[in-house]
């Protein structure tokens, strides 16, 4: 969505998917899976704490003009519930080898498929979450 911003300019706004898909290397047979997502770790002045940021190239990273806020959430995939992953917090799930949640999928080179372990992403601008 573009919607009208300060001083006549356009900013976008919205939430998009990523459909992520862990593979662990031997057929997704591990009972535990760590995740754990983090942007570059640059001071966000006026980031609600746990959120991500990109920045326009060539801006100045000071200014919240400049940056975008995002939060970042994930379907757990051992309770199909959706969880919020903070910006430099680990997630840990258990018992991620049940073969009722994962998936068969065609790895580049391969040629039989592998199981991993489906965990959807959603990126969604901070500014709808806050309200803005």
């Amino acid at each position: 969505m573009v919607r009208p911003g300060v001083g006549g300019s356009k900013s976008v706004s919205g939430s998009t998917g990523l459909d992520m898909c862990l593979y662990d290397g031997n057929d997704s047979s591990s009972n535990r899976i760590s995740l754990l997502l983090q942007d570059e770790g640059g001071k966000a002045p006026g980031r609600i704490k746990g959120q991500f940021s990109v920045y326009r190239s060539g801006g100045d990273k000071a200014k919240d003009s400049d940056r975008l806020d995002y939060q970042v959430s994930v379907i757990n995939p051992t309770t199909g519930a959706v969880q919020d992953i903070a910006n430099g917090k680990e997630i840990v799930w258990s018992d991620t080898n049940r073969r009722d949640i994962q998936r068969p999928v065609m790895l580049p080179g391969g040629v039989a498929p592998a199981l991993c372990v489906p965990a959807p992403l959603t990126l969604t601008d901070a500014s709808l979450l806050n309200g803005g």
